[in-house]
């Protein structure tokens, strides 16, 4: 399953074993990066987190990818901040998917 920007604030199904890859945008040469702020662990797993570079030139877009499996049924929720690592404030935008984690029948 497939989620993006688009999906802020939705609920989402997700079946266990089934992988769910979010991709956000990030803005290079900013120091903005997408970090997880919520723990999921007991339901989702982190299986890999990359940047799907399109232009290595400063300030051009690029995507920055999660790709969770889904290991056990239950609720969590999903939020990430984009901030810069090093500033100590509220971050600048936030992303969040309820996530509903089920077995397939």
């Amino acid at each position: 399953m497939h989620v993006s920007e688009a999906d802020d604030g939705r609920e989402i199904e997700v079946a266990v074993g089934e992988t769910l890859e979010l991709a956000l945008p990030e803005t290079s040469g900013t120091g903005f990066r997408w970090t997880l702020t919520s723990r999921t662990e007991s339901i989702l797993t982190l299986e890999k987190e990359y940047s799907a570079d399109a232009v290595t030139a400063p300030g051009s877009g690029r995507m920055r990818c999660w790709r969770f499996r889904a290991i056990a049924p239950g609720k969590a929720m999903l939020e990430l901040g984009y901030a810069r690592p090093w500033e100590k404030q509220a971050p600048m935008r936030s992303f969040t998917v309820k996530l509903h984690i089920g077995r397939l029948p």
